[in-house]
């Protein structure tokens, strides 16, 4: 009898372990979408570029997201990459949007700004986006993202 109670608390906590591996993440990732990328300033030495963002939360509750990390391709080339500390909320159901500063240096980005000074600002270029969001919510994760899609540099 003894044996008998001391097999039933293992079994019924793997059963509850083995049930809550098949349900949904508490928290879902977020789509995030390249949706503009504007020049700022040109000169020799940096170039700076406004990245902007949308944001579309899955889940039944806000995402107060407290940092952003992410990697930038335009026409298969490494452009833009970070880590950035972004405080704001994505509504439950909701979207949103964030913009990203970007400063580039010249002679360690001539390989991914010359795509950008080959088509101009009106042919639309290939994009890859990856990367995660730091949320503020106890036990959560980074929510990471990824998202292909075309922009055109304004």
């Amino acid at each position: 009898m003894r044996q008998a109670k001391s097999l039933i608390l293992p079994a019924v906590l793997l059963i509850g372990l083995s049930s809550c591996a098949t349900q949904r993440p508490l928290v879902q990732n977020p789509e995030v979408a390249l949706s503009s990328v504007q020049l700022e300033s040109l000169s020799l030495a940096s170039q700076k570029f406004l990245l902007s963002f949308d944001v579309t939360n899955p889940n039944a509750f806000a995402l107060p997201v407290r940092n952003i990390r992410y990697v930038l391709l335009l026409e298969r080339q490494p452009f833009a990459s970070g880590e950035t500390a972004s405080r704001f909320s994505v509504p439950a159901n909701g979207s949103g949007a964030f913009d990203l500063s970007v400063e580039l240096d010249l002679m360690r980005t001539a390989v991914s700004l010359a795509p950008l000074l080959r088509a101009g600002s009106s042919r639309p270029l290939e994009y890859e986006l990856h990367g995660s969001l730091a949320v503020a919510i106890p036990f959560a994760g980074p929510l990471e993202f990824s998202r292909q899609g075309t922009i055109v540099v304004q």
